[in-house]
């Protein structure tokens, strides 16, 4: 009986050792992962705005504080009322 017991926390003990390996390959991967992400973001800021982008920029003067997520509720409660 003390056999099997000592077998079952071997056992126990070896499969913590593959998931930590495992953790550890999956956690290198997510880090290798987003700093391609990363770095494809970087390249994207690198793109030329169109004419059309640009005299459509500053048509509307907002104020500061304004908020699009309040204007929005308020337009949407008047509308479902």
């Amino acid at each position: 009986m003390i056999e099997k017991i000592e077998y079952m926390e071997i056992e126990r003990i070896e499969k913590k050792k593959v998931d930590a390996l495992a953790d550890e390959v999956s956690r290198n991967w997510w880090v290798k992962n987003k700093m391609n992400v990363f770095e494809e973001l970087q390249e994207e800021e690198d793109v030329e705005i169109t004419p059309l982008v640009k005299s459509l920029c500053g048509i509307i003067d907002l104020p500061q504080d304004f908020d699009y997520r309040i204007e929005y509720g308020d337009y949407l409660l008047k509308k479902y009322k």
